[in-house]
């Protein structure tokens, strides 16, 4: 397959050609991203570190910071319009719980809620108002650290929804050295106490090392008109290192429900992430503005047609400034893409 990026908006203009050529991965990509900083007009005293975003209209995005409890509101230009906060009990039991900064790491929507995910398990489903600048309407608060009990150090980066023939899952996508796992949640568990046994794997892929650093999945997405999941994954020096340029590249994937093990669905016992291996697309490097200084973080999806298998979709771009003390700012990406299958 091949997946291939155009600009979306004709009064931005970069081009980017990218090739990725290794013995694993022959296959060459291109790309044409429309790369966009955040502009702080409003907020000057903000420092985004975006982990994940989602539209709320076609001129309205939702963003989430790991370093802020509350959310921001980012128009397509990269203009940040305003907050949106969380009501004040939540709040309050969230910076008992978790401290001020509840490192949310994902976020998802489907036809009626958000969803919002720390690393180790807070989520939060709510929808919100409609006016111009919306806030939240209503709030459910869960917390699935039992479902999650038999990871070892559990580090949850990704979140998606599927819905299909009257279910609704969560998906969620684990931080993991150089392998990609996929673990689903029925939405009708929720209202019970979660166990291990109610998550299963959904499937497993190992994600090549870049510079010598694992790649570590960021973000997942599903796209019901291609009929699969597109992944983000990225590596990075640790933070002991102290390194203004963390960032040593990030990969987007494509995974085809057509090559998720049957088993994975049909099996009545759980099974071992490992033994549900998929092969993805070949991989594309990402960058923005040509440099990999910044690790793609969220990923969401605009818009579709299934007719042509096309999308278009955000990408939040992150330096991590509250360690690496770097003035590079959070910024995103407009990126129309096309799936052309082998």
């Amino acid at each position: 397959m091949t997946i291939q990026f155009t600009s979306g908006r004709i009064f931005f203009f970069a081009l980017l050609l990218l090739a990725f050529n290794t013995s694993a991965f022959s296959q060459t990509l291109t790309a044409d991203p429309v790369s966009i900083d955040f502009m702080k007009t409003l907020y000057d005293n903000y420092e985004i570190e975006a982990s994940a975003v989602e539209p709320i209209t076609s001129d309205l995005l939702l963003v989430a910071s790991d370093k802020h409890q509350y959310l921001f509101l980012v128009n397509p230009q990269g203009k940040i319009l305003g907050t949106i906060k969380l009501p004040s009990g939540v709040a309050t039991l969230i910076q008992q719980k978790y401290g001020v900064i509840p490192d949310w790491e994902a976020m998802a929507k489907d036809s009626k809620y958000f969803y919002l995910i720390n690393s180790t398990g807070l989520l939060l489903r709510f929808d919100l108002t409609d006016e111009t600048l919306p806030k939240i309407r209503t709030i459910q608060v869960w917390e699935l650290m039992n479902a999650f009990a038999d990871i070892p150090e559990l580090n949850i980066e990704g979140l998606t929804v599927l819905e299909q023939s009257g279910k609704r899952q969560l998906i969620f996508g684990l931080r993991q050295r150089n392998q990609v796992d996929v673990y689903a949640i029925d939405l009708s568990r929720f209202s019970q106490s979660l166990k291990p046994e109610d998550k299963s794997c959904l499937f497993h892929f190992d994600a090549p090392s870049i510079a010598n650093l694992p790649s570590e999945l960021t973000s997942i997405e599903y796209i019901p008109g291609w009929k699969g999941y597109l992944i983000l994954t990225t590596a990075e020096d640790p933070p002991s290192l102290g390194s203004k340029l963390p960032s040593h590249g990030s990969y987007l994937w494509f995974v085809e429900d057509a090559k998720i093990p049957k088993s994975a669905s049909t099996s009545a016992k759980p099974q071992a992430c490992n033994n549900l291996s998929v092969k993805p697309s070949q991989p594309l490097l990402l960058s923005f503005n040509n440099s990999t200084e910044r690790k793609a973080e969220g990923l969401c999806v605009l818009s579709e047609d299934p007719t042509s298998r096309s999308a278009r979709v955000a990408i939040v771009f992150d330096n991590d400034p509250s360690r690496t003390r770097s003035a590079t700012p959070s910024g995103f990406q407009l990126l129309s893409i096309t799936y052309a299958p082998r």
